[in-house]
C-alpha cells in the first residue's frame, strides 16, 4: 500500500528506519532547556520522542498537506497562530515531507523561533540507497515526497535568520545493514542543527529629558497570538 500523506508511517521498514531516527536525535535533544518547546511532525503515527525533563512544556502540531492539526488546526498559508519568538526549541520532524511549499513552513518555524533559539529539522536525505523505495512508496499520494537536501535548506533558513551549525546522516544503510561509520556518511536519515542568530537585547527608550522610560518585560516565551 502506498505511504499517503495522512497516513502513519507505519511500513515495518519504514518503522525501523525512523526508530533509527531517535537515536540520532536524542543526544542533541535530551540536554535542551526550554520553557515552551513546539514540534511539528507529519503524522500522529511517529515514535515517540526521548524523555526531555528540561523542557517543561511541547506544543505538538501534526503537518496534513497544507494543514496542520493537533493542539491547533489551520492552514499553512496563514502562518503558525504563534507570536513571533514564542519557543526556545524548535522540532521539523518530516514537517516538510508532503508539504507544497517547504520555504514557507521553515520561515515560520525560525520565526517562532526565540533569539538564540534551537531549530532541529528531521527529514530523509535524497542522496542514499532508500531513495528509490521511499519515492515508490508515495507512488500514488497527491504530493511527492520533499526530501531534506542540507545545501539548500541552509539557504532557506540563512534568509530567515537562522543558521545551520551541525549537519548529520544516520540510519540503517539498507533494511538490517546498520554500520555506523557508514551510515554517518550516508543514511538516509538527515539532521540539520540550526541556531536562530539574532539578538534579544532591545534599545532603551528614553523621555524628552533623556531619561529611560519603563518598557513592559517578561522572562517568559510569547504563547499564542491575540485573536483578532
Amino acid at each position: 500500500m502506498p505511504l499517503r500523506v495522512a497516513e502513519p508511517y507505519d511500513h515495518p521498514r519504514l518503522r525501523a528506519l525512523l526508530a533509527d531516527e531517535i537515536e540520532l536525535l536524542a543526544p542533541q535533544l535530551v540536554g535542551q532547556a526550554a520553557a515552551n518547546a513546539l514540534e511539528i511532525a507529519a503524522a500522529s503515527g511517529l515514535p515517540a520522542l526521548p524523555a526531555t525533563p528540561l523542557i517543561a512544556h511541547w506544543t505538538r502540531l501534526r503537518a496534513d498537506g497544507e494543514h496542520w492539526s493537533g493542539a491547533l488546526r489551520g492552514h499553512l498559508g496563514d502562518g503558525l497562530p504563534f507570536a513571533d519568538d514564542s519557543f526556545r526549541v524548535v522540532l521539523l520532524r518530516h514537517a516538510a515531507d508532503a508539504v507544497q511549499q517547504p520555504a514557507r513552513l521553515y520561515a515560520e518555524a525560525a520565526r517562532v523561533l526565540e533569539p538564540e533559539g534551537l531549530l532541529l529539522v528531521l527529514g530523509f536525505h535524497p542522496l542514499s540507497l532508500w531513495s528509490p523505495w521511499l519515492a515508490w512508496r508515495r507512488r500514488d499520494a497527491p504530493t511527492t515526497l520533499q526530501w531534506l537536501a542540507p545545501p539548500a535548506i541552509g539557504r532557506t533558513l540563512a534568509q530567515a535568520g537562522v543558521e545551520v551549525f551541525v549537519r548529520q546522516r544516520g540510519g540503517a544503510v539498507l533494511p538490517g545493514v546498520r554500520l555506523r561509520p557508514v551510515s554517518a556518511v550516508c543514511g538516509p536519515c538527515a539532521l540539520l542543527l540550526a541556531r536562530k542568530r539574532r539578538s534579544s537585547l532591545r534599545a532603551l527608550r528614553l523621555d524628552a529629558r533623556g531619561r529611560v522610560m519603563p518598557v513592559g518585560a517578561s522572562l517568559a516565551s510569547g504563547v499564542l497570538r491575540n485573536a483578532a
